[in-house]
């Protein structure tokens, strides 16, 4: 997880939701240590967000979006994310930005 893909921006509207239904996890190894404090601290006030700040294998990784009701992607700049591909390719939804590489894919 890098800084560019707006994690912490994605907890924090997610905190601002009421609904008591919905959850998040955030899933993956942050790329250095403050971008980790970073998202534990947003996460850790609100009890529906679940943040697995671990490296995933492969069947991890494949757990984390087939289990997901939606993959939300909110990278700053994406031009060719794996992660959407997975998604898609594994059949899940996906929630990314409005841009030129994003719409070819729709």
């Amino acid at each position: 997880m890098r800084r560019y893909k707006g994690v912490p921006e994605l907890v924090a509207a997610f905190r601002e939701t009421q609904d008591q239904a919905l959850s998040l996890e955030i899933a993956g190894a942050p790329s250095s240590e403050d971008l980790a404090r970073l998202v534990r601290s947003a996460a850790s006030s609100d009890s529906r967000i679940v943040a697995r700040l671990d490296y995933l294998d492969d069947a991890d990784y494949v757990r984390a979006i087939t289990t997901a009701q939606l993959v939300v992607l909110p990278y700053e700049f994406m031009h060719n994310s794996g992660s959407v591909l997975a998604a898609l390719s594994l059949g899940r939804p996906v929630l990314v930005p409005d841009d030129p590489a994003n719409i070819a894919l729709a």
